[in-house]
């Protein structure tokens, strides 16, 4: 996928922009310490200090940002809800900066800040607030799911009907089936049934019969 080597390459510009942004505000700084230099009436201190804390402050949250990207990109995960409102912050600041640096320092700045505010953009886009959530899920389904096969008994069972007498008695379709007795057979209460027949069986037309 590209969204990785985008959020890599994302994380190292902010990184190289934090680098920057620190050392022009260190330079505004010094030279309005030096130079003892005021605006409306402020003292040269103050503005040199609030300089510091600018340079410094811009340049750890975009040390922060670009850490969210880069481990998003190497972890190849969607940054959270923190990280992802940190990468959303900070596309709008950039966005705001380019249109104003238009009129302050040219167009390179402009195209400089368009093409951060891309790469932002673009690493939003390939890591989804939802992409963690299905990537666990579908890690978890494919160690946690076990996919069994019926056995030979089981697929018998379900396919063939049962042939006993019992179960033709009880549907409602067939009819009750009954079995010839013989004198062999045994009651239910282990005694032998009496044979209706009590002589031997003799044909018409033979001797005995007569």
């Amino acid at each position: 996928m590209i969204r990785r080597p985008v959020a890599v390459v994302t994380g190292l510009v902010l990184f190289g922009e934090a680098v920057g942004v620190v050392l022009v505000n260190a330079v505004l700084a010094t030279v309005v310490d030096n130079q003892k230099m005021s605006l409306a009436g402020m003292d040269p201190g103050a503005m040199s200090t609030g300089t510091w804390v600018l340079g410094w402050g811009s340049g750890l949250l975009l040390v922060l940002c670009g850490l969210v990207a880069l481990v998003a990109g190497v972890r190849d995960r969607a940054p959270g809800r923190a990280g992802r409102n940190a990468l959303t912050g900070c596309a709008v600041v950039h966005g705001v900066l380019g249109a104003v640096v238009v009129g302050l320092v040219g167009w390179s700045a402009f195209a400089f800040m368009m093409a951060v505010l891309a790469l932002l953009v673009l690493t939003l886009l390939g890591y989804g607030p939802g992409e963690s959530a299905r990537g666990g899920a579908g890690r978890w389904r494919g160690n946690g799911a076990r996919r069994t096969r019926p056995g030979p008994q089981t697929h018998r069972s379900v396919t063939e009907r049962p042939s006993s007498p019992s179960s033709r008695r009880s549907s409602g379709s067939d009819s009750p089936m009954t079995l010839p007795w013989s004198p062999s057979m045994e009651s239910t209460n282990g005694a032998e049934r009496p044979s209706s027949v009590n002589a031997p069986a003799t044909y018409r037309g033979s001797p005995e019969a007569t």
